[in-house]
């Protein structure tokens, strides 16, 4: 990875972690989010720029952001055709960010390099999904996040929430901050 230039599309926790862990590798971290500061990005060591100049100089792409109206197949045949032939195109957000029939033709045509897929556009797919059927490509069941340690940090702060919540205070990673921020807890 050294030196390599890793394109983070969504710069929420998930995309900071990520870029805080890229510096270890001393990789070039390219990074774009409309809605983080720019101030954000390089203070964790990201430089911001347009989501076609990030296509077009990362080396590894990864995708961290929610399914919504501007994001349903954001990265599409246009997008793909912007990619280094050798990159390696990660996806842990929501399957329908990518539009699937044009990946698996760039990967037929051989313009992606390598494909992480921890989500698809249909879940569970299909046994004759084309996706499952290239050695460059690697899928999960939308389960990327878990290890023994994980789910035991997953179970206690789910637990550490409800005790906040009960005794009356503000949860510290709520679901909904705008709601939170709007009414105060019984």
């Amino acid at each position: 990875m050294d030196g390599k230039t890793v394109g983070i599309i969504g710069f929420g926790n998930i995309g900071r972690q990520v870029a805080e862990r890229m510096r270890s590798f001393r990789t070039v971290v390219v990074a774009y989010d409309p809605y983080v500061p720019h101030e954000v990005m390089e203070k964790l060591g990201a430089r911001f720029t347009d989501l076609d100049e990030l296509l077009a100089v990362s080396d590894v792409v990864s995708i961290h952001v929610p399914l919504t109206k501007e994001t349903k197949q954001l990265i599409g045949r246009k997008e793909l055709a912007m990619l280094k032939d050798s990159v390696v195109l990660v996806n842990t957000s929501r399957g329908s960010v990518i539009d699937q029939e044009a990946l698996v033709e760039s990967l037929r045509k051989g313009k992606i390099g390598a494909a992480g897929l921890d989500v698809l556009a249909k879940e569970p797919p299909s046994s004759t999904d084309p996706i499952l059927g290239f050695e460059n490509v690697i899928v999960t069941p939308h389960i990327g996040w878990y290890s023994e340690q994980s789910s035991s940090t997953l179970q206690e702060n789910a637990a550490l929430e409800t005790e906040r919540i009960l005794t009356g205070k503000t949860p510290k990673h709520p679901v909904n901050p705008e709601v939170i921020s709007k009414r105060r807890l019984p």
